[in-house]
């Protein structure tokens, strides 16, 4: 990422303040570029493993794809296009292929979908990855307008 045309290492000290100044601390810890794809894929089988759960877990492509995300999503929101959901306001944007990655436990696969890659890593062989459809971005209402609570690549068939 640059800033100010400086060039900014995703583990820096600087970079994690960028994040933090947007209110993306949180989404970036769970769905950042900088996330390794090993535990994602592996967060699906937990996230299957609870009752109820959808048994997926995704991570952006780069941090631009997480910004240029939230600048649309923020846009929506501002529009009015959003759904409450329970304390949240809710936001979903179409995803480009190169947005990221969506992996889900084989288990929790819906019937007539083809992965994207049957087996994306080979240390987790029930996990497959599907194609990140739309981004969904949580939204929490404050006396200020919007604030960003969560952004991530999702899936639906």
């Amino acid at each position: 990422m640059l800033l100010e045309g400086e060039q900014l290492s995703s583990e820096g000290a600087r970079h994690a303040e960028v994040f933090k100044q947007l209110g993306l601390s949180h989404a970036y810890a769970g769905h950042g570029a900088g996330r390794d794809v090993l535990a994602i894929a592996n967060e699906a089988l937990q996230n299957a493993a609870k009752p109820g759960g959808a048994g997926m877990s995704s991570i952006f492509a780069t941090d631009e794809a997480m910004l240029r995300s939230l600048t649309a999503a923020q846009a929506e929101v501002a529009a009015g296009k959003g759904i409450e959901s329970g304390a949240k306001t809710l936001i979903d944007i179409p995803a480009t292929p190169n947005t990221g990655r969506v992996f889900i436990a084989k288990s929790k696969m819906p019937a007539g979908v083809t992965p994207l890659n049957e087996t994306p890593l080979t240390a987790l062989p029930d996990v497959a990855e599907v194609p990140a459809t739309h981004v969904r971005a949580l939204f929490t209402k404050t006396d200020k307008g919007f604030e960003i609570f969560d952004i991530f690549p999702g899936f639906s068939p």
